[in-house]
């Protein structure tokens, strides 16, 4: 009896198809494309973060070259502050003004030293300011020379410009962090500036009561 396969009534036998097959015979499959589209996205997250990093680091390097040079600046200020101003005043401290001890006039000199390197180290003043308050201080220092009674009154001097200058360096910090400069006891207080009133508007000259009306004069 003549076995029928695939619809075929010949009697030949038809041949039965396998998947596998067609890979005995180097035929390969397409693979699925669903992978190729994570390629571009991971390239481009990486990409993305390395140029984030870079421009941090660029970032970092700007404000930290910014930051050096400040500080050599700031540095070089306070140096010529503390090195070419403060110890102008220091001569002073062989003038001994008349009624006063020799010590306490030196502890005095002493601490208007320290008061000045801190004004010279708070950054406030450029170094052509502090070139104009060395000249100060030399000329104070001379006049107190000349007059040796009159050193209290220049020292006194100086701490009223600096009060004026940064009167916040001179005063203790809220916090205790900042050590305050009081004025020496030795030296006589500064005076407080009184304004001049201003004078009142002078007022209007005044109508004569009684004014001739026409035709009340007799000829």
């Amino acid at each position: 009896m003549a076995s029928t396969s695939n619809g075929q009534q010949d009697g030949s036998v038809s041949r039965r198809f396998r998947f596998d097959d067609l890979a005995s015979t180097g035929v390969q499959l397409p693979t699925p494309a669903s992978g190729s589209g994570d390629v571009m996205p991971h390239h481009s997250g990486r990409r993305l973060v390395l140029v984030a990093v870079a421009a941090i680091l660029m970032l970092w390097g700007a404000l930290y070259l910014a930051f050096h040079e400040w500080r050599a600046r700031y540095r070089s200020r306070t140096n010529f502050g503390v090195t070419q101003v403060a110890p102008v005043i220091d001569p002073l401290a062989e003038i001994i003004p008349p009624g006063v001890g020799a010590g306490a006039w030196q502890e005095a000199v002493r601490e208007t030293h320290a008061m000045l390197v801190s004004v010279m180290s708070a950054n406030l003043l450029d170094v052509q300011q502090m070139q104009l308050l060395r000249d100060e201080l030399k000329q104070t220092v001379e006049r107190a020379r000349l007059h040796s009674e009159t050193a209290c009154d220049e020292l006194a001097s100086i701490w009223n410009a600096m009060a004026d200058r940064a009167e916040f360096v001179l005063q203790e910090g809220t916090s205790g962090r900042r050590k305050g400069h009081p004025r020496p006891a030795i030296l006589p207080p500064r005076q407080v500036k009184v304004k001049a009133a201003k004078p009142e508007p002078l007022a209007p000259p005044q109508k004569n009561r009684a004014e001739p009306t026409p035709g009340s004069e007799t000829g």
